[in-house]
This record gives C-alpha cells, sequence and structure tokens, in this order.
C-alpha cells in the first residue's frame, strides 16, 4: 500500500475529483451534442419560448394576451392572423444537405427576412427567405442551419396586404 501523508492523502483526492468533473463534463457534452443532420426535420420557430414580435417585410404581429395584433392596422381578420401564425409554429423544415446548401450560400438577397422577439431575449431570432416554385427555402442565422419547406408554405407564412 502506498504510504502518503494526511496532507498526499487530500491532493490525491482533489486530483481525482477533477478528473472526474472532467470526465463528466465531457461524457456529458458529447451525450446531448445537438448537431442536426441533413434530412432531419426541425420545427422553424423554437417552441419552448414565447414569442413576444414576429417583425416581416411591411408589417409585424405584436401578442397582446392571447390573441394577436397587426402593426400598422389593417383590415385582416383577426382568424386570419392566428392561423398565420399556427402555420409559423407548426412549420416543420427538413434540414439542406451540404451540396443544397451551395446553391444559396452566395446569394446575400433573401425574399424576405423575419425577426422573431422571444420573451427573455435581447436579440431577434432571424429567418432569411429565399422562395423559389420548387421549395422555400430558409436560412436560420442563429442555428447557421439552411432549412428547406414546401413551396405553397410561404403563401401560409407571409401575409400580401
Amino acid at each position: 500500500m502506498i504510504r502518503l501523508s494526511r496532507r498526499g492523502w487530500n491532493n490525491v483526492l482533489i486530483f481525482a475529483s477533477l478528473i472526474m468533473i472532467l470526465l463528466f463534463n465531457g461524457v456529458h457534452n458529447k451525450l446531448l451534442e445537438n448537431t442536426e443532420k441533413a434530412g432531419a426535420p426541425l420545427a422553424l420557430l423554437p417552441k419552448e419560448q414565447v414569442l413576444l414580435t414576429l417583425d416581416l417585410p411591411n408589417y409585424s404581429i405584436e401578442r397582446v394576451g392571447k390573441e394577436w395584433r397587426l402593426r400598422p392596422e389593417n383590415t385582416v381578420e383577426l382568424v386570419k392572423l392566428n392561423q398565420l401564425m399556427t402555420a409559423w409554429y407548426q412549420a416543420q423544415a427538413l434540414v439542406m444537405t451540404e451540396q443544397e446548401q451551395s446553391v444559396y450560400q452566395g446569394n446575400t438577397n433573401p425574399d424576405w427576412v423575419a425577426v422573431a422577439w422571444f420573451a427573455g431575449e435581447a436579440k431577434g431570432y432571424v429567418l432569411q427567405g429565399y422562395v423559389s416554385e420548387q421549395r422555400l427555402v430558409v436560412f436560420d442565422q442563429q442555428r447557421e442551419l439552411w432549412l428547406k419547406l414546401p413551396a405553397n408554405l410561404n403563401e401560409q407564412l407571409i401575409l400580401t396586404l
């Protein structure tokens, strides 16, 4: 058996504890690593956060209690606003492959830009939309992901005033 003084055993315990902490922390990060794979379905907006305002080209939609309000004021029905916001919450996109992304990566002129403002967040959640006949492509700036959706979904996500 190893003969160490009390001080020596304390040092052994301290270093063993540090090694265990580093080991558990490294394993924890590896197990919970959230890398989205190409072709995997992904929600357009984070579902766990409360959306306060959605800024879109030429207008903004704000939460007022449990309802939504359009700014600037317009004659859009409340039912239509609720359908629009439901479409944003329920939109499921697929992560694009690197080959598919290469077509859009050089494009700096999106067809629309949406900024979602969530409760407790200082920065807006920016989504850039590129519309084509085949599909709707959205670049999620926060997650740095290119997402693809069906082309007809653009009409459900963007109001034409």
